[in-house]
C-alpha cells in the first residue's frame, strides 16, 4: 500500500495520530495528544525522556494518517530489569488502522524509526532501540522479532525487547524509511536556522 512516511508537521496530523491511537489502543485521543508531544507528563515506568520525541505518520494519498510511531532518546529507569541508567532509542506508539494491518504500514514507521535512531547511534548518543510491547499482542511481536529485537524481560505485562545498532545510516535508496528520515532531518534542519 503506497504511504508516504514523513515526521508529523503541527496539531493536525498530532491530532489525527492521537485518533488513530485511540482507535487501536482505546483510550481517549487527548491522553494520546500529550503523551505524542510531552511523553513525560505520562507515566511510563520503563523511560524518562532525554530529549524531545519525533513522531512519524504514514499518509495516504488523500491525506489520511493510517500509521504513526514516535522515537525518542530516553534513559530506562530500573522498572526494565536490565540496562537501567542507559540512553537508547525508545520506540513507541506504533499503531496501523485497522482496515490496513498486515500490509506493510507497521514495518515501514518502525524501520523510520530505526533509521532515526542510527543517526543517533552514528553521532554517538545511543547503542541500542528499545520498546515494551503487550505480552498478549502477537502479531507485533512476530514483526519486531522478524526485523532483529529480542526480549530481554517480562515486565508489567509487557515483554520488554532491544535491538543493537549498527550507527550505519542509509543512503535512502531502500523502501525502509531512510529517505524520509533525511527529508525530515532536513526540515528540522531548515526550521533551526
Amino acid at each position: 500500500l503506497p504511504v508516504e512516511l514523513r515526521e508529523a508537521n503541527g496539531w493536525g496530523d498530532d491530532w489525527a495520530a492521537s485518533r488513530l491511537l485511540n482507535e487501536c489502543f482505546d483510550g481517549s485521543p487527548l491522553f494520546y495528544y500529550s503523551s505524542l508531544r510531552a511523553p513525560g507528563l505520562n507515566a511510563n515506568v520503563f523511560f524518562r525522556p532525554v530529549k524531545a520525541p519525533v513522531v512519524v505518520v504514514a499518509v495516504q494519498t488523500d491525506g489520511k494518517v493510517v500509521g504513526v510511531a514516535q522515537v525518542m532518546q530516553a534513559r530506562l529507569t530500573d522498572r526494565t530489569g536490565v540496562g537501567s541508567g542507559r540512553i537508547v532509542a525508545y520506540v513507541q506508539s506504533v499503531a496501523v488502522a485497522p482496515g490496513l494491518r498486515r500490509r506493510g504500514i507497521g514495518l515501514q514507521v518502525v524501520r523510520w524509526c530505526e533509521a532515526l535512531a542510527e543517526e543517533w547511534c552514528a553521532a554517538g548518543d545511543i547503542e541500542e532501540a528499545w520498546l515494551a510491547l503487550a505480552l498478549q499482542n502477537g502479531a507485533a511481536r512476530r514483526l519486531y522479532d522478524s526485523i532483529g529485537y529480542e526480549v530481554v524481560g517480562e515486565q508489567l505485562g509487557n515483554y520488554l525487547m532491544r535491538k543493537r545498532l549498527s550507527g550505519t545510516v542509509s543512503s535512502g535508496t531502500s523502501d525502509d524509511g531512510a529517505a524520509a528520515v533525511a527529508a525530515a532531518a532536513a526540515v528540522r534542519a531548515a526550521a533551526a536556522v
